[in-house]
């Protein structure tokens, strides 16, 4: 789990569902507009994560306009400078530099989950050592997928559970997460939004 394998898309062997995932999540221009400033905002291990990125793909699928029942952004990153100061300082520049999306654009330090987590969840966690560790904790399976760009523009994605649960259009719960509640709550708007998805019961 600590080893993160990304995936090139500019590599030709590297096809297959995880092409044709990006392909499809990047016909939606705002999402890819997003993704090609994430060098800008000036932060390590930065992703566009969850379900904005997923979302982009079931609309290309159900041939629904590109934005259609997307909520927001999630953008991760991970700095050791876990103090409330240094995050919103990377928040307030991700205003500035996405202030021109229609959606908002959430962006969050990974190094901090700890710290509000149970909070949230009702139960502890220890801190995440990466931003795409964070993915094994996700709710849903389908919804654990990420992807950055590099300065060459050189598009990465990262899914620990890979990414047919999304083509597919089935919902997986991510047991191992222990949040029936979340993934409850998510799967049911996500299907009420989009209606010809299958959801999985935890």
């Amino acid at each position: 789990m600590s080893t993160i394998n990304t995936y090139d898309s500019s590599r030709p062997e590297c096809g297959g569902e995880k092409q044709r995932f990006i392909d499809l999540a990047l016909k939606n221009a705002e999402l890819a507009d997003v993704l090609k400033r994430l060098p800008d905002l000036g932060v390590k291990d930065c992703w566009v994560v969850s379900g904005g990125l997923v979302q982009s793909t079931w609309n290309a699928l159900f041939n629904k306009a590109p934005n259609f029942g997307i909520l927001d952004y999630d953008l991760i990153y991970f700095d050791s400078d876990i103090s409330w100061d240094s995050e919103d300082r990377v928040i307030q520049r991700g205003k500035m530099l996405f202030g021109d999306i229609s959606k908002p654009v959430e962006i969050r330090n990974q190094a901090r989950v700890h710290l509000w987590y149970e909070k949230k969840y009702g139960r502890h966690v220890p801190p995440l050592r990466s931003s795409c560790q964070s993915l094994w904790r996700y709710p849903s399976r389908t919804t654990a997928v990420a992807i950055n760009i590099d300065n060459n523009s050189l598009v990465k994605l990262y899914a620990p559970f890979g990414v047919n649960h999304a083509l597919n259009l089935k919902i997986q719960p991510n047991r191992r997460s222990r949040q029936p509640a979340a993934y409850i709550e998510k799967s049911q708007r996500w299907q009420t939004t989009w209606p010809e998805l299958e959801v999985i019961q935890w």
